[in-house]
Order: structure tokens, then sequence, then C-alpha cells
């Protein structure tokens, strides 16, 4: 290999091969020839086989807004910063204003299916979420995604229904309650109850009768009789064949104390106490014994004697009447060796026509027999006191007319 030794003093001016770029492409430059592009100012060499050799190295073009629009030519292997596009491009071959003949420094990264995405700015983009993007491991065993819209499943697992903006939750017009199929047919009815035909329709009907459970016992209160097995009874089971009579109302209700003083009435015209004379006269004996006043000191004035007009009218054949006497123990005198009194008062009552029955309030006295004050003779019934009970301020009598 020739060569040329050079000292420290010696002086050597290296001028390499020049011309244009175009004379460049059509000489062949020798091995280790320089050649040097006047009017691109780019230092080629050869290898003394490849037409205008191999430049030697490239040059940055520097930053540009659109590298599109470069003025001075590049190369190929020359490189750009496009700064609209925030990326540094090299240069490949063809047309300079063509994006295609350039390649961006690490390239542009774009999702698959489009839920990412980088802008030509190079900013990262989400972009609208599909139901394709779920994956259905997602979305639990509630929602379903269908013909890419996430929605309820067929079969909803929840805990508890609360509604969003409405007081009501609104359900569909067929329900299905465990395993039995409903569906309400009917608008809602004031006061009524919602029941089920044979098909297992609901609707809302009214109601006509009260009926307890198979294994309940219905009791009857005041004014209502029954019948079942044949037997008239205020208690029976709730089977077999059970018949009701119709429940009486009353026509007429009132509570008083001693002395008439009313303390509740309705539908009572009037209240009026009735003299000894007129009770005994109209009612000389009770259970055949002969009626006569009380003379306890314990008792009350007036003799219990009433007579209660109602503001209507009642079937005379068929009118109820209950009695209700409350702290009404009657009280007692003493005689020589004697006892007279009985633990409690009764009523009687009498129709007088169609608005006004009369109760009268007596005790049956019972005599005793006694020495050093135990009792050695058996009882034995001596007169029906007429009586309106102790004088006690909570002695009540309450009169319940049924028409």
């Amino acid at each position: 290999m020739n060569s040329i030794t050079l000292f420290n003093n010696t002086l050597i001016k290296l001028i390499a091969r020049s011309g244009t770029e175009s004379q460049r492409q059509s000489v062949i430059l020798d091995v280790g020839e320089f050649g040097y592009t006047t009017d691109s100012n780019r230092l080629y060499i050869g290898d003394g086989v490849t037409v205008g050799g191999f430049i030697t190295g490239n040059i940055f073009k520097g930053y540009s807004s659109n590298i599109l629009g470069l003025t001075n030519v590049p190369r190929p292997g020359d490189s750009a910063f496009d700064t609209s596009r925030s990326t540094l491009y090299i240069y490949n071959s063809g047309a300079t204003n063509n994006i295609n003949s350039w390649s961006p420094v690490g390239g542009f990264y774009t999702a698959g299916n489009g839920t990412i995405s980088i802008n030509g700015t190079n900013q990262i983009q989400v972009s609208a979420l599909s139901a394709y993007n779920i994956s259905t491991d997602a979305i639990g065993n509630s929602l379903t995604i269908t013909s890419g819209r996430v929605a309820l499943s067929s079969r909803v697992s929840v805990d508890e229904i609360v509604t969003r903006t409405s007081t009501n939750l609104k359900l569909p017009t067929n329900l299905t309650l465990g395993t039995q199929n409903y569906r309400l047919t009917a608008a809602v009815v004031t006061n009524g109850y919602l029941r089920t035909d044979a098909a297992g329709n609901l609707e809302w009907s009214t109601a006509n009768s009260l009926v307890s459970a198979n294994s309940a016992t219905l009791t009857l209160g005041k004014g209502l009789t029954g019948a079942y097995a044949g037997v008239a009874s205020n208690q029976f089971p709730l089977s077999g064949n059970v018949s009701i009579t119709p429940i009486f109302a009353p026509t007429a209700y009132t509570v008083f104390t001693q002395g008439l003083s009313t303390v509740r009435s309705s539908r009572i015209a009037n209240i009026e106490h009735v003299p000894v004379a007129d009770a005994l006269a109209a009612l000389p004996t009770i259970n055949g014994l002969p009626l006569v006043e009380s003379t306890s000191r314990f008792d009350h004035p007036a003799s219990g004697a009433y007579d209660i007009t109602t503001a209507d009218t009642f079937d005379t054949g068929t009118v109820v009447v209950d009695v209700n006497i409350v702290n009404g123990t009657y009280s007692y005198e003493t005689e020589e060796n004697q006892i007279i009194f009985s633990p409690s008062i009764d009523a009687y009552v009498q129709v007088i026509n169609s608005n006004t029955i009369r109760v009268v309030f007596y005790s049956i006295a019972t005599k005793f027999n006694q020495s050093d004050s135990k009792l050695i003779t058996s009882t034995r019934t001596i007169r029906a006191a007429l009586t309106p009970g102790t004088n006690s301020v909570f002695t009540r009598f309450s009169v319940s007319i049924y028409g």
C-alpha cells in the first residue's frame, strides 16, 4: 500500500476532488479518493466501483414547522425536526415534500381497536369506550353485552332495589313470585283487597267477608250469633259449615252514673228517672220475688229505674238490649243477729214501646242468721231490692240497644 511519511514540520495541503452533485453521480472515485460537491457541500469517498462514492456524513437540517417545505434539499440520511408534529424525521428518498419520503424517529403508536390513539401532534387520546372494548369477565353476572351495548342480563342478582327519582317503584304487569305467575289486571279499589283468580290474575276487589286462618277460632261478640254443626255458640273453629247471623250495630248507646249524670250518649233522645212507685207498679216482681225499694243507708237516694228513649224506632219483637254494670256492688244492712246483703247488682230490661225501654237495677237480698259473729244457718232469699247500687263515683251503667 502506498504511503507518505509526514514529519512534524511537514505542511501538506490536501485538496479533494470537487464538482457539482450531477458531476459526482457520473464519476467513479478511486479507493479512498474523496469527492466534494460544491453545490450541496457534501463529502463522499470512493471504493473504486460505486458511481459517485459514499457520503461520509449526513447533515441535521435544523427545526422547521413543516419539513415538507425545506428549501435546502436534504440527502438520504439527513434529519430534520418538525415542530408542528413534535417529531424528528430522517429523509429516505423521493420527493422531499411527500411525508412518505421521511421516516419518523420512534414512529406513531396507536391502539389496534381505536380506544387509545396518538394524534398528529403526538398527543395521546382516549376515544369513546365501546361495549366491544369491555371484557365480559368485567361486568359480572347481572350485566350483558348485546349488539355493542351494555344491558341488564335476563337474571339480575341484587339484594335491594330502590327508586332513583320517584317515590314509587314501577313494576311490570306480569310478575313471577317464586314459581307462581301473576298478572295485575284491575285498577285499585278504595278499601279493597288484592285477590287472585284460578288463572293467577291479580285484581283489587271489595271485601264482603272476613275470614281468619283455618286453625283459628272466630269469637262472636254482642249482637252476633252463630251456628256450628247445628249447635249455636259464641265461639267455633273455622271449618265445616258455619253460619253467622247478621251483625247488629247499636241503634242507641248510653253511659250514665247514679243520679242520672249522662257521660256519653249516641242516638239517645232522653233519659228519665222512674219514680219508685211507678217502677214498683209496672214491675211488681222479679224472678217471682216481690220488688221493694232498698232501705240500705249506703244506696243512692234515687231508685235504680230509668226510661231510655231512642232517637230511632226499633222492632219491639227483635230488639236486643245489652246492659253492662261496672263497680255496682250492693251494700249491706244489719239487723239483730242477721246480715242481709248481695254481692252484685243485676239489671232487668222491659220494652215499653218502639223507641223506649225501661232498665231496672236490682239486687236479690239474702239473709244469714248469726251467733257470736259466726254464720250458723243457711241462707234464704227474702226479697228483690230496687237499688241503683252503692253510692260510689266509680259506679257506671252502660246500655246498648240493637234494633
